[in-house]
């Protein structure tokens, strides 16, 4: 395994957190995400956000499932390389629309 040259603490120490969702880089992983998803889900919604425990982009994806480890399956490998490669969480959280509009009567 090579060394990180931007690790996700490098971000937060160097002060860029703001930065990460309007980094190009990071634009175009998160749309690499999205696009395996609406592959497989043409009818998907997609909310993108900072999160911070841990840091990083978070996406969630809600389309009409019950079952939402299917969905997960599809992302976990990229997922994992995007972490070891870019130093950096791109996370896709599957979410049924039920969720969703619960979430806003709420």
């Amino acid at each position: 395994s090579r060394m990180q040259t931007t690790g996700l603490l490098d971000w937060e120490e160097s002060g860029m957190t703001k930065a990460l969702l309007a980094d190009k880089k990071i634009q175009k992983l998160v749309d690499e995400l999205c696009e395996i998803v609406r592959r497989r889900y043409p009818e998907v919604e997609f909310e993108v956000y900072e999160g911070y425990e841990p840091y990083g982009i978070y996406i969630h994806a809600y389309a009409d499932i019950d079952d939402t480890v299917d969905m997960l399956h599809l992302v976990s490998d990229r997922m994992t390389e995007i972490i070891e490669d870019e130093g950096v969480i791109v996370g896709v959280i599957p979410l049924s629309k039920k969720e969703k509009q619960v979430r806003l009567i709420a």
